[in-house]
This record gives C-alpha cells, sequence and structure tokens, in this order.
C-alpha cells in the first residue's frame, strides 16, 4: 500500500509538471492565430481601401479629362468665331458640351481703331471648362496675321512735308480723286493758267484734293501746285485752286479760291495732324522670328554667288516667309516670285526691268510685305504683276535726318531712305523714318502710292493711284488667317 501510494504520488507529480507546459504551448498557438488573423485583416482592409481609391482615382481621371476636353471645346468654339465672324469686341458666354459646360471669355489684348492706325489683334481667350464636379481652365493667345493699314491718301508725308516739281501729274486710275495729305507742307512749282492745270505743259499738276497742316505754297522760285478739287490748309500761298478752299490765316496771297462751307463740307477746316499708317513692324518681325522657314545668315545676291532663293516650279527664283540677316539685291532682265513677307536687316535694291510677281503655286493672291532696315531702291522698269488688285508694300525703317524737324527729314539724295525711278507699277513704297525721292522721268509713269515723313517728286513725272489700294490687306501668312500663338493651362 505504501508502495502504491508512493507510484500514485510520483504520477501526480510529472502531471503536475506537464500541464503547465502544455497550457503555454496551447496559449502560444492561440496568439500566433489571432496574430495571423489580424495582419490578414489588415491586409484585406488595405486591399479593399487600395481597390477603392484606384477606383475613386480612375473615375477622377476620366472625370477631369472629360473637363479638359469640355474647355478645349470652348477654346475652339471661340477660335472659330474669331476667324469667321471677326467678333472685334470682347465677349463672355458659355456653352453646352454635352453633360459638361464652357465658360468662355474673349478679350483685347491689343487693338488700334484710330484711323490711319492698322488694326493688328491680339486676343486673349480663356475657357473653364467643368464636368460634375470636375473643372479645367485653357488659355489661349491668337494673333490676327492681316495687316489693313487704309492707305486712302495717294501721298502722305509727315513734317518732311511733300515738294512737287514742274511737269508732274498726279493723278487716279479710276473715278475717285486723289488725297494728297502734308502733316507740314505741300509745295509745287507751276500752277498754271486759269484754264485748267493741263496748260501750260510744265504745270504742277494735282488732279485730286490736297490737304495741309502747314501751308500749300511755292517751291523755290515757282509759282506754286494747281489744284483741281479742293484745298484745305492752315495757309494758301501762291497757288490755283479750282474747287474750294480753306485756309486758317486771313494773310493767304496768291491763292484765290471759292470759300467751302463748313455745314455742308466736314473738311471746311485746318487739317488735323494724322501719323502715317501703322503697319505693325514689330508684328511683322516677331511673326518672321518665330515662323520663318529659312533665315539666310548674310548678303543675298538673287542669281549670284551668295543666292538666297530657290527655284520654284517653273524654275523662277522665289523667295519668302525669311529673315535676310544682310543685304537684298534681284537681278535685272530677270523674274522673281514671293511666296511670303520678307525681313530684310539691311538694303534692298531691286534692279531694273525685275517683273516681281505671287507664286503662281500659292492657294491664296494675296498681297506681300518685303521690310527693310536699310534704304530701298527700286531701278527703272520695276514691275510688282498678279491677277487682281494685289500689291507689294516695300517699307524702310532707315532713319534719315532729325524725325520731327522738317529741315533734315530729306538732306539730299544721300539721306532717301526710299529711291524710285522711272517706270514702276505696282508698288507702294513706304520710307516709315525718312525720306522718299521720286527721280525724273521720260513719258513713263509711277503707278503706286508713295508714303514717308518727307516726299520729293523730281521734275518730268506722272504718278497714277490705284483706288483698290484703300482696301489692300497684306498678309504674313498663307491666306491671311488668325494664328494661335501659345496654348496654356491654368
Amino acid at each position: 500500500m505504501r508502495n502504491m501510494k508512493k507510484k500514485c504520488s510520483g504520477q501526480a507529480l510529472q502531471q503536475s509538471l506537464v500541464r503547465p507546459c502544455s497550457l503555454q504551448a496551447g496559449q502560444a498557438a492561440i496568439l500566433i492565430i489571432f496574430v495571423i488573423g489580424m495582419v490578414s485583416l489588415l491586409i484585406g482592409m488595405s486591399l479593399s481601401k487600395t481597390g477603392f481609391q484606384e477606383s475613386m482615382m480612375g473615375r477622377s481621371i476620366a472625370g477631369s479629362t472629360k473637363a479638359f476636353y469640355v474647355a478645349n471645346s470652348g477654346i475652339e468654339d471661340a477660335f472659330y468665331k474669331i476667324q469667321t465672324l471677326g467678333y472685334a469686341e470682347e465677349d463672355d458666354y458659355t456653352l453646352d458640351v454635352g453633360e459638361g459646360s464652357a465658360k468662355v471669355t474673349i478679350k483685347t489684348i491689343s487693338v488700334s481703331d484710330e484711323e490711319d492706325v492698322v488694326e493688328v489683334t491680339v486676343r486673349e481667350i480663356i475657357s473653364v471648362g467643368k464636368y460634375g464636379n470636375f473643372v479645367r481652365r485653357i488659355r489661349v493667345i491668337a494673333q490676327n496675321t492681316v495687316i489693313a493699314p487704309d492707305f486712302t491718301r495717294f501721298i502722305q508725308a509727315g513734317d518732311g512735308g511733300i515738294e512737287i516739281g514742274q511737269r508732274v501729274k498726279i493723278t487716279s486710275s479710276g473715278a475717285d480723286q486723289v488725297n494728297i495729305y502734308s502733316k507740314s507742307f505741300v509745295r509745287g512749282r507751276n500752277y498754271g493758267s486759269e484754264s485748267g492745270c493741263d496748260n501750260p505743259i510744265s504745270t504742277t499738276n494735282i488732279d485730286g484734293n490736297v490737304f495741309a497742316v502747314g501751308s500749300i505754297e511755292r517751291l523755290s522760285n515757282g509759282t506754286g501746285p494747281c489744284i483741281t478739287g479742293n484745298a484745305y490748309a492752315g495757309n494758301l500761298y501762291e497757288c490755283r485752286i479750282f474747287g474750294q478752299g480753306f485756309s486758317g490765316s486771313e494773310d493767304s496771297f496768291d491763292c484765290p479760291y471759292d470759300a467751302c462751307d463748313p455745314a455742308t463740307d466736314p473738311d471746311c477746316k485746318i487739317p488735323e495732324e494724322r501719323p502715317l499708317p501703322d503697319i505693325g513692324v514689330s508684328y511683322i518681325e516677331d511673326h518672321l522670328t518665330g515662323h520663318a522657314e529659312t533665315v539666310w545668315p548674310g548678303n543675298c545676291e538673287i542669281g549670284g554667288s551668295s543666292d538666297c532663293s530657290i527655284e520654284s516650279e517653273d524654275g523662277t527664283p522665289m523667295i519668302g516667309n525669311m529673315i535676310i540677316e544682310g543685304n537684298l539685291e534681284t537681278r535685272s532682265n530677270s523674274a522673281l516670285y514671293l511666296s511670303g513677307p520678307v525681313w530684310v536687316k539691311g538694303d534692298v535694291t531691286l534692279e531694273s526691268n525685275q517683273t516681281i510677281s505671287l507664286d503662281p503655286a500659292s492657294e491664296d493672291d494675296t498681297s506681300l510685305i518685303i521690310l527693310a532696315d536699310g534704304r530701298i531702291t527700286a531701278d527703272a522698269n520695276t514691275r510688282f504683276t498678279s491677277d487682281d488688285n494685289k500689291f507689294l508694300l516695300v517699307a524702310s525703317k532707315y532713319v534719315n535726318g532729325i524725325l520731327g524737324d522738317p529741315e533734315t527729314i530729306c538732306e539730299g539724295s544721300a539721306g532717301n531712305a526710299v529711291t524710285i525711278n522711272p517706270n514702276v507699277q505696282s508698288i507702294l513704297f513706304y520710307a516709315i523714318n525718312g525720306c522718299a525721292y521720286v527721280a525724273p522721268t521720260a513719258a513713263q509713269a509711277f503707278l503706286g502710292a508713295i508714303l514717308a515723313q518727307g516726299v520729293i517728286i523730281d521734275n518730268n513725272v506722272e504718278i497714277i493711284y490705284n483706288p483698290a489700294l484703300k482696301d489692300a490687306e497684306f498678309f504674313l501668312n498663307e491666306g491671311g488667317s488668325w494664328q494661335i500663338l501659345s496654348f496654356t493651362e491654368i
């Protein structure tokens, strides 16, 4: 019995030692299972959250993209209206695009509606596209590449005035009379006779109207101009007027005229000071700086060793949409095509018997521009030809003399910004900062127009104005349309 008790007591002792170990192992297993369960739960929750976020992000990207397309539709609608309808004024409207809408604002950044100032317009278009709760904003800057200076005056001068020699006839090729304007004076050499401005042949014959802020008077030892139309000036000295006139001074002499009536004639007053037309020089330069197809690094001699032209489809040399860093000189007795505007940073010489035409392969028959930083010389028989009333504008930025000083603007042949020789046709010459000189001719006419700070027309010259010039438009790119300068999201 004692031995059995001892045995039993030993077994009890062994069991008492084993139970704590089993209990600890079970507790550890439960803890591991709990931790694994929690980790699995967290992973599941994380995956669920990530999936939800990705789903929301996908929906957000889709909604934001649709809002962008809505905003872009607003830009396209505004650009179409500007391109086809003009939209000269600012506008603010809402465009419905499917389930979204675009708030469109059109603003004018630069435009001038003053008389004689070119309307080169830059517009800002802002479109705010909204689709559901998503909003996107786009800003576009657009520029009009059509330059319409409104050349309603056949000859126009600034402070340097207009001097006209004898045996000169200034007339129009159409029914409209010519208009001559000077911010200073208009001087002529021979005022003809009481029978008309065609007699004697040495008359300074202006077949139209004359406007001079200063005086209409004689040139050196002459007797003044003969004017078939009306004349309006600060002073009328030594001239003959077959129409009506107005003088701002009562001491006018040797220039009898019938006084105009301010009640019926709005021009019956001293002419207002008007600037020369603004052809948008900075816009031309900016356009070619950003869009020129070619930048020629030096002088260009068409047909010479430094020829910057390309060969057209029929083999004729052609230039256009380019910047020439030096001088431009054409060949005599040859043809040249223009395909776009040209900016010459030196002088331009158009040699004799030169025919300049629009590129026949171009789909648009447009008037074009050659802009020169230096002087321009057009030798005899230089012609611009086209199938319609299109023109070539050749403009010089050359400064000679002192701007604003009538005595120095035209200081002689060495100072001429533009020199025009006999029988030049369908070209509009513009000395923006200097003097334009028309050389003597023999039974040959200059068909075109002249604008300059000062104008000198020598003896034996016939100048004929084309009335279509008043509606002339000069294009910076093919088609003369609007172009987008910048497209940004804001």
